[in-house]
């Protein structure tokens, strides 16, 4: 699954962003050469961001095998980068269009029946010096509009997000996301699950 197979024209999906503080950013799809700078990203996480989203690693490693699974499984990522050298990447948006049985269960309980044609996870991850920038304000519209062209109707978050982390609620809860209770994750920690209508 790649944004070629799912979305038409790759460079369709490719769009500049302007966010507060006079900032800019490119939104486009990861790319097989992305290595390099996917692993300067991670690496650069802080453990509070890691603390939130969570890889089993950060280093090269980790990038190679995201960029290796570009045009695999159910996953579709997305990246803001800088549109200046050292044209650093600022940010990871993923998408995945699998639900897996444990959270179809647990949102039955919520009395809500989720389905792989019309739903996608996704979890966003900011670089530490631009969280709070407007950067992720800026790219949650064209977030809405990718997974509007992949047919999807509702955005629930892949893994919740952390009940400890109120910015995170609080920004989801802007853009009109709605809570519908909370859960132990595999990692111990109270977890949100929440939804976005998109029609």
């Amino acid at each position: 699954m790649d944004a070629l197979s799912l979305g038409g024209d790759p460079a369709a999906l490719r769009h500049e962003v302007n966010f507060a503080q006079g900032g800019t950013a490119m939104f486009r799809p990861l790319e097989t050469g992305d290595v390099g700078r996917l692993e300067e990203y991670l690496s650069s996480l802080s453990s509070e961001t890691r603390r939130f989203w969570n890889l089993e690693s950060y280093d090269r490693s980790a990038a190679a095998e995201l960029c290796d699974a570009i045009g695999r499984y159910d996953k579709l990522r997305f990246v803001a980068q800088e549109t200046a050298a050292p044209f650093l990447l600022l940010a990871s948006f993923e998408f995945s269009f699998g639900i897996p049985q444990g959270d179809m269960e647990r949102f039955r309980s919520y009395s809500i029946t989720l389905s792989e044609t019309i739903d996608c996870r996704f979890a966003p991850c900011v670089r530490d010096a631009l969280q709070g920038s407007g950067l992720a304000n800026a790219l949650m519209p064209l977030t809405i509009d990718i997974a509007r062209r992949f047919g999807r109707s509702r955005i629930i978050l892949w893994g919740g997000v952390d009940s400890e982390n109120r910015r995170a609620i609080r920004f989801y809860e802007k853009h009109g996301f709605t809570a519908l209770g909370r859960f132990w994750s595999s990692g111990g920690r109270e977890s949100i699950d929440m939804i976005l209508h998109l029609r």
